[in-house]
């Protein structure tokens, strides 16, 4: 697994509670440990020790070639349900940068690993569509 999915729990909670709207910063003792979503990739605070940790999509990928995966997925941004068309936009488009990153460092030593992407767009059918063209154009397994 990229860490992507873990990236969107640090931040927002669990899946049931993003679609019912239970954001867990309303929750008394929840601290969002994510610091910053960026180009880069994401900073966040250890939930063990605090400390800091930067995720990109390369070092996703080379830790799940260090886990010696079959399957590899690239780092992605998973966004909460209920963003703006805007801010969807802006996810999608950061994640196929980061796919196209992450396959690029996978290509680098392919092993008898494969890598598959990951399609993204949200409820809007028009960025689902634009994306499963885009990273269909990349030599994705």
């Amino acid at each position: 697994d990229s860490g992507g999915f873990q990236v969107f729990s640090l931040a927002y909670g669990s899946v049931e509670d993003e679609l019912n709207m239970k954001s867990r910063a309303k929750r008394e003792n929840w601290t969002n440990t994510v610091e910053k979503i960026s180009e880069e990739g994401c900073r966040f605070r250890s939930y063990r020790d605090g400390s800091k940790v930067l995720l990109t999509p390369e070092s996703s990928v080379q830790a799940q070639k260090a886990y010696r995966s079959d399957i590899i997925v690239p780092l992605d941004e998973l966004p909460p349900y209920h963003i703006s068309e805007e801010r969807l936009t802006h996810s999608v488009f950061l994640s196929h940068r980061w796919e196209a990153r992450s396959l690029k460092e996978h290509l680098k030593d392919v092993r008898q690993q494969a890598m598959y992407c990951v399609v993204h767009g949200g409820v809007s059918e028009a960025l689902r569509a634009h994306s499963a063209a885009y990273l269909s154009s990349l030599p994705f397994d």
